[in-house]
């Protein structure tokens, strides 16, 4: 039930309370305040947990994040010995999956920074966004996925349909219930003169007291304004 705050990085007092705790399971979940406002998570700790035995692909099942309709998909990799040149941190980011039998591929690839082969025995994780492959992977319901890239293909693993370890979670946590869903002010779609969405474009939305907030529309051309505040 502790709450570590920070940024994007466990603060010295997180990494201090970690450091305490003995080898075995937790559940972790980002908590801010008295609000859950993530999914809750397996941890393992194993001090003897060596990565360079570790499948070079594997992945790891997540629960449905409070609000959200499916759940991410995290993918691990270990830099293969001898190294692969064809293996590397972007292809890792964009793998093919297949869910239940059928391939499913990213709708759109987009990749920022350098890129270079994994290192051998290198542990490189990343969190996959199952709302951006195609066919549409259906919210709802346990599917069986599995990853593969190049020629490395990870063992499957099940993606629940339930969110058991969020309610043990919020069962044990009273005071620590998941935040609520974000209140949509506005929601739409916009098309070109010629019927086709229009993806990247801004659309602003201005109340009462003269405040201004942005939002780019989506890849199918929709946005949504979230969470704006009302004038009193």
């Amino acid at each position: 039930g502790e709450s570590f705050g920070g940024t994007g990085e466990l603060t010295q007092s997180a990494r201090r309370r970690f450091g305490w705790l003995g080898n075995g399971e937790y559940l972790v979940a980002l908590c801010i305040g008295y609000w859950r406002c993530s999914n809750v998570s397996r941890l393992t700790l194993d001090s003897d947990f060596d990565g360079s035995v570790e499948p070079t692909l594997s992945l790891v099942s997540l629960e449905v994040a409070p609000g959200g309709k499916l759940p991410f998909l995290g993918i691990r990799a270990v830099g293969p010995t001898p190294q692969d040149p064809k293996l590397t941190n972007e292809t890792i980011a964009f793998p093919k999956l297949v869910v239940d039998g059928v391939e499913r591929n990213l709708k759109t690839l987009k990749w920022v920074g350098p890129v270079a082969p994994l290192e051998s025995g290198k542990i490189y994780t990343r969190i996959l966004d199952l709302d951006g492959y195609e066919p549409a992977i259906e919210p709802g319901k346990e599917h069986t996925v599995k990853a593969i890239v190049g020629k490395y293909e990870s063992a499957p693993v099940v993606i629940p349909a339930d969110n058991l370890l969020g309610q043990q979670w919020d069962i044990a946590t009273k005071k620590l219930p998941p935040v609520p869903p974000p209140r949509i002010v506005l929601e739409g779609k916009v098309t070109g003169l010629e019927g086709k969405v229009a993806e990247g474009y801004q659309v602003s939305l201005s109340n009462l007291s003269g405040s201004v907030f942005k939002e780019s529309t989506k890849q199918d051309g929709t946005y949504q304004f979230i969470n704006v505040p009302q004038v009193r």
